[in-house]
């Protein structure tokens, strides 16, 4: 009986072994893994890049400073001398349809105190009127990359987005400012004098390398700043300067 017991116990191992699925040979599977593995580690490598895009006003922070940094450095430029001492009204109503006219009709009067022009607040008190406009006012964005941009693919009818691959990236936003005035005597309309066109841009330069970013500079940060941070070259400087 032992005997027959371990035949029928062979027989059923057997048995086993034939009606096993067979399982597909490990050399494209070993393939496959090759092939995604670099893809993964890269993926993982070049995550840690950073993006300013949050914004709890109508427009980021960036875009303001670059908006506002070109009207003052345009408006700086116009020398309103020939008008000092005279009562002179600033006419803005070709400004209604501009963005940001309010900050630029507050910089021209700041600028004609400076100057010596006496501010009219109505137009009937006015010797002269100074009428300004704005022959662009806006931003703009140009982006540059090496490597892979992020891509929608669909795996068995579900989509999903593959994260941007970047060795190198740069991105430059930019603000436009081109202003000019022109005055004339209010009672005869006669002209007096004009300030020609002021063109002035500033922008907004982000970089990016190997995942690492952004590092951002330009005319409205006063140093070089990795992810919103100030870097530091000689770390302890500041420190041993006030101690002195």
């Amino acid at each position: 009986m032992t005997g027959c017991f371990a035949v029928v116990e062979r027989r059923r191992a057997c048995y086993r072994f034939a009606a096993m699925p067979r399982r597909p040979l490990l050399l494209p599977r070993l393939c496959i893994q090759l092939l995604v593995l670099p893809a993964v580690l890269t993926t993982v490598a070049c995550t840690g890049c950073g993006k300013a895009m949050w914004s709890d006003s109508k427009r980021a922070a960036t875009q303001q400073l670059l908006i506002s940094d070109a009207i003052e450095r345009t408006v700086m430029k116009l020398d309103l001398q020939p008008l000092a001492g005279r009562k002179v009204f600033l006419e803005t109503t070709v400004l209604s349809d501009v963005d940001d006219a309010a900050y630029l009709w507050a910089t021209l009067q700041h600028q004609m105190l400076d100057c010596g022009c006496i501010l009219a607040e109505k137009r009937e008190d006015a010797e002269i009127v100074l009428q300004a406009r704005a022959g662009a006012l806006g931003t703009d964005r140009s982006e540059v990359l090496i490597g892979i941009p992020a891509t929608q693919v669909e795996f068995v009818g579900n989509g999903t987005t593959l994260p941007e691959i970047a060795l190198a990236k740069k991105t430059d936003q930019r603000a436009v400012a081109k202003i000019s005035l022109f005055a004339y005597w209010r009672d005869t309309g006669l002209p007096v004098w004009q300030s020609g066109s002021k063109h002035v841009a500033s922008d907004s330069r982000s970089r990016w390398f190997l995942g690492a970013g952004p590092f951002q500079n330009g005319p409205i940060h006063d140093h070089t700043e990795f992810a919103g941070s100030r870097i530091l070259i000689k770390p302890g400087r500041d420190t041993e300067e006030d101690a002195d």
